[in-house]
This record gives structure tokens, C-alpha cells and sequence, in this order.
């Protein structure tokens, strides 16, 4: 199992690392060609389609690798999870386009906004086939899809972006090319996966069994977001836009330290789904002390360089910044079992003590934040993300030792497409 997961963890990995490089390569190309105000509005518009691919996909992905990964087959759930992307779908875009009534986006930003969003659509059927690809374990298909739909990202914006007057005809490629790759994952799942047919009829019943089960990881998703900003949201009112730019700097660079993390935590979810949190403890122990030395690692080394790292990725400018890496850095170590123990306690069907703790810890660290942050600025919120982070983990820790957790589920849960 240990090898497995490592090969698991070696396709998710690259598959980050890989969209992440190409999607720095994409934005550069569309600075450059579109002009500052522009991207500006690019930047709008693609803010509102994210927004809503996180608002659509309600948790069913995450629900539906564990859920399929502990059947071994396609449940009913797969056919009920694509329907309710596609109906918060339709409601995100009408939502969003009436808004857009009320406050005017500038030039062809609102023409470009709607072919974007309708995006959502085809990126149903994408989030759902990726989680049935993740939950038979064929990540070389997570890589192959993402990388494919990055290459057709950029080859659109070089040889359709030529100047300012160019977003239209962006985002219409953009939207060309979520359907292309949505069209070829259910191509290769069908070819990978087995069992894989599509069955549209669905019934009420179980689209509002989905939504039940669905709604904690939604909100957890939510509170996660919210945590990983909390920090700007209240920096800024309290210290002012540079400091925010400083912290936000700094905080790019964390989060680029997680790859590791989320390409093995990943792959994990799976194989716990499947066998089950008491099968899988030796390995969960293994995999959280060989995180656990490979995070303080990260975090010595980070802090020992901080300087010349922050001067060499952001510039002489954001040198304040080094200070503020060198200590959220550490965060690293809290973070490793926060992450293990939340995917331990999700994977088994322990979601709604996560998420009570997550939002009694968010409630908590808001109020510590904010008394560091007024007292001591922008070192004041490196290191009241640190203290965040460790408060979170001692009450996970608690949550992991207390939590009862089900030994079996209902034949209902696992039903066959």
C-alpha cells in the first residue's frame, strides 16, 4: 500500500506542479498581450468563474471519492452529483449575470463574463469524472487531463490574444476548451474505469440525498477558503494595502510549500475510503512522521534563506516580506496534522466533527489574529497564523481521539448506478 501510494502521490504531484508552472507561463503571456486594465478585467471575470466552481461543486467531489472508493464500483451518487453541479450551475450564472445589472463591468468585460461562466457547465462533468478517476486510483489520468486542458489554455491565448480587444475572443477559447476536455475525460474513464456508463435519469430522491450528505464538506471547503484569507481580511483594515501586499507574498510561497502535502494526502483519501480508517493506521502513522520531518525541513531551510528567496522570486521591493515567511513557514508542522487528521476523520465519514471544530477554531483564531495583528502589524499576523494553526491542531487532535466513528453503512450509501 505504501508503494502504491507513493506512485499515487507521484502523478498528483507532478499534476500540480505542472499546472501550476504552465498556468504562471498563461498569465504571463495574457499580461502582456492584454494590457494592465484588461487583465484586470480578466482577472475579474475568472475570479467570478472560480468562485463559482467552488460554490457548484458543493463537496461532491471529495464525497464522491469516498464513496465510490468504499463501493468499488459507480454508485448512484455519480449521476446525481453531475445533475447538481449543472442545476448550481444554471443558478450561479443567472445570479451572477443579474448582479451584473446593478454594478456594470467596464467594456467587453460582461459579454466575456458570460461565456466564462458558462464554462461551469462542461466543468461539472470534468469534477465529477476526476473524482471517479481519483477514487480508482488512476491519478496518471488527473495529470494527463490537466495538462492537456493547461496546453490548450495557453496555445488559444497565443495565437488568439494579440492586443487589448482580444478578451472575447479569450474567453470563448477558454469555454472551447473546458469542453474539449470534458469530452475527453469521459472518453478516457470510460476507457480506464470500469463499469463507467452514464445514465442521466435521476431521481429527486437522490439529489436530495446528496445534498445531505454533501452540505458539511461544502461548508468545510468554504471555511477552508475563508481561513487561508482570513489573515488579508483583517490585516488590511488594521495595517493598511502594503502590508497586505507583504503578507500576501509571503503566503503565496507557503502555500507552494503544501505540493507535497496534497499530492500524498490525495491519494491517500482512496485507500482510506476503501479499507477503512483502522485498517490503514499504520500506514496514517508512517505517512504523518515522514510528512512531519520532511515539513521541519522545509520550514529550517525556508527560514535560514527566507531572504534571498523573497528577493529573488518577488524583488528588493517585498524584502519585508522575508520576516513575515520566516515565521509562517512554521505553520507547516501544525498544518501536516490538521491535514492528515481532517482526511483520516472526512475519508471515514467524520465530517461534521471537522467542521465544528474548524469553525469554532476560525471563530477563535479571528479574535487572536486581530489582537496581534493591531498590536504588531505585519509580524503580528505571521505569527497569528502560526498560533492559529497549532490551536487547530491540538483541537483536531482531540477530535481524532474522541470521535466515534461509523463501522458501517447502509446499503443505501453504496447503491449501484
Amino acid at each position: 500500500m505504501i508503494r502504491r501510494l507513493g506512485l499515487n502521490s507521484l502523478w498528483l504531484l507532478l499534476a500540480r506542479v505542472a499546472v501550476l508552472s504552465l498556468a504562471v507561463l498563461f498569465h504571463a503571456l495574457l499580461a502582456r498581450r492584454l494590457g494592465v486594465e484588461v487583465f484586470g478585467q480578466y482577472a475579474l471575470v475568472a475570479t467570478l468563474a472560480f468562485l463559482g466552481n467552488v460554490f457548484t461543486t458543493f463537496g461532491t467531489d471529495t464525497l464522491l471519492i469516498r464513496e465510490t472508493a468504499r463501493a468499488g464500483r459507480i454508485t448512484h451518487l455519480t449521476t446525481a452529483a453531475i445533475w447538481l453541479q449543472l442545476g448550481l450551475s444554471v443558478l450561479w450564472i443567472g445570479g451572477i449575470m443579474a448582479a451584473t445589472f446593478a454594478w456594470p463591468l467596464p467594456g467587453p468585460a460582461r459579454p466575456a463574463l458570460s461565456l466564462l461562466l458558462l464554462s461551469l457547465l462542461p466543468l461539472a462533468f470534468f469534477t465529477v469524472l476526476s473524482a471517479l478517476a481519483r477514487a480508482f486510483e488512476r491519478m496518471s489520468l488527473i495529470l494527463a487531463l490537466n495538462v492537456i486542458a493547461a496546453l490548450l489554455q495557453i496555445a488559444g491565448a497565443a495565437l488568439l490574444v494579440k492586443n487589448e480587444g482580444d478578451l472575447l475572443a479569450l474567453c470563448a477559447w477558454l469555454l472551447a476548451c473546458q469542453m474539449i476536455v470534458a469530452g475527453l475525460a469521459a472518453i478516457l474513464c470510460r476507457i480506464y474505469i470500469p463499469d463507467l456508463t452514464f445514465h442521466f435519469a435521476v431521481a429527486f430522491s437522490d439529489v436530495a440525498h446528496l445534498l445531505q450528505k454533501a452540505w458539511p464538506l461544502a461548508l468545510l471547503t468554504f471555511f477552508g477558503l475563508l481561513s487561508q484569507r482570513l489573515s488579508l481580511f483583517i490585516l488590511q483594515p488594521l495595517a493598511g494595502d502594503a502590508a497586505v501586499g507583504y503578507f500576501s507574498a509571503a503566503a503565496r510561497l507557503f502555500e507552494g510549500l503544501k505540493l507535497g502535502h496534497y499530492a500524498l494526502l490525495g491519494a491517500l483519501l482512496p485507500v482510506v475510503a476503501r479499507r477503512g480508517a483502522l485498517e490503514t493506521t499504520r500506514a496514517f502513522q508512517i505517512i504523518l512522521a515522514a510528512m512531519s520531518i520532511l515539513s521541519l525541513g522545509m520550514a529550517a531551510a525556508t527560514t535560514l534563506f527566507s531572504a534571498p528567496i523573497i528577493s529573488a522570486v518577488y524583488g528588493s521591493r517585498f524584502d519585508a516580506s522575508a520576516t513575515a515567511l520566516a515565521v509562517l513557514v512554521w505553520a507547516l508542522l501544525p498544518y501536516t496534522i490538521n491535514a492528515c487528521v481532517s482526511l483520516m476523520l472526512v475519508a471515514s465519514g467524520g465530517e461534521l466533527a471537522i467542521l465544528k471544530g474548524t469553525a469554532f477554531t476560525l471563530l477563535a483564531t479571528a479574535i487572536l489574529q486581530g489582537a496581534l495583528i493591531q498590536k504588531f502589524g505585519l509580524a503580528g499576523a505571521a505569527w497569528g497564523a502560526l498560533e492559529a494553526e497549532c490551536f487547530q491542531a491540538l483541537v483536531f487532535i482531540w477530535l481524532y481521539q474522541t470521535t466515534r466513528l461509523p463501522t458501517s453503512f447502509t446499503s443505501h450509501d453504496i447503491r449501484p448506478a
